[in-house]
């Protein structure tokens, strides 16, 4: 790796989250910073020498080979995308904080936290509706897969990726696996009601995620809420990351965030679904505050 590449990786931002949360939204903002090339859920070049394992990889999976390859990847986006410096969003490194860590030992957090019943609920439509078949595939995600894909990585996502077009939601071969990827996700999700699945993804990724972060030094990361994201967090964000504000910035989120949407689920979910979210959610919901929400 050579220090040209190193100062391209100096201190990137790292946006994490559990599914359906906010990532997106925040990957947008960041996006519109002059400074920033922003990189969305490079899946593949993250699991590079761990694809047969789950998405909660270690710190130990980190390997030399590994470290090298996923920091050369990135550190070439930057160099082409003519930034300084990289932001990133994975749902799924919510779930791998220690993994990340070894490559980005320097990196800058931004945990974005939604009430885990809007997510859930969320998160159940995903699976339910566009988790399988070709009507919830990405034309331009696909195609970074298959810029990303190395030829030894074909055989993990080959299979993955034919459950998914041939498969329903629930087939004799078990529902076809969407978001980060759990140990033992694919037999959990052919038991699990897909209600309960989608719970268990949100707590997951909050509780790994809040567990690491908030051991590191305050300066390398940072927790927001979906339901509180005003300008002033915004404004915070953009300090918190070493960025100017910038207005293209702030008139993406005046024209786009809607703060009402972040718990409009809540208000249509049936006493059935409230119960199921409340046995599975209101030890973490109650951890983080929500309790009352």
């Amino acid at each position: 790796m050579n220090s040209s590449t190193d100062s391209l990786l100096r201190e990137p931002i790292i946006i994490i989250g559990a599914p359906r949360s906010g990532t997106s939204f925040l990957s947008r903002l960041l996006s519109k910073h002059s400074q920033l090339a922003m990189l969305v859920e490079p899946r593949l070049t993250w699991k590079y020498g761990n694809d047969a394992k789950s998405d909660l990889l270690k710190s130990r999976d980190a390997r030399p080979e590994v470290i090298e390859y996923i920091r050369g990847r990135f550190g070439d986006f930057v160099a082409k995308e003519g930034k300084s410096r990289l932001a990133e969003k994975t749902p799924s490194n919510a779930l791998r904080l220690g993994f990340v860590d070894q490559i980005f030992p320097d990196a800058k957090y931004i945990n974005i936290i939604r009430n885990g019943k809007d997510s859930a609920l969320s998160i159940r439509s995903f699976w339910e509706k566009s988790s399988t078949g070709f009507s919830g595939v990405n034309p331009g995600r696909l195609s970074q897969r298959l810029k990303e894909i190395r030829p030894k990585q074909i055989p993990y996502y080959a299979r993955e990726f034919g459950h998914r077009m041939i498969g329903g939601v629930f087939t004799k071969n078990g529902p076809a696996v969407w978001g980060p990827r759990l140990p033992g996700m694919a037999a959990l999700a052919a038991e699990l009601d897909p209600l309960e699945m989608a719970c268990l993804q949100w707590r997951t990724c909050v509780e790994l995620s809040c567990d690491y972060g908030r051991r590191l030094p305050s300066q390398r990361y940072l927790e927001l809420r979906l339901e509180q994201l005003d300008s002033l967090a915004i404004e915070r964000m953009l300090n918190f990351c070493g960025l100017g504000a910038e207005p293209a910035v702030e008139a993406l989120y005046q024209d786009r965030f809607n703060q009402e949407k972040a718990s409009a689920r809540q208000k249509k979910m049936s006493k059935d679904e409230n119960r199921i979210l409340e046995r599975w959610l209101q030890p973490t919901l109650e951890w983080l505050d929500y309790s009352d929400q």
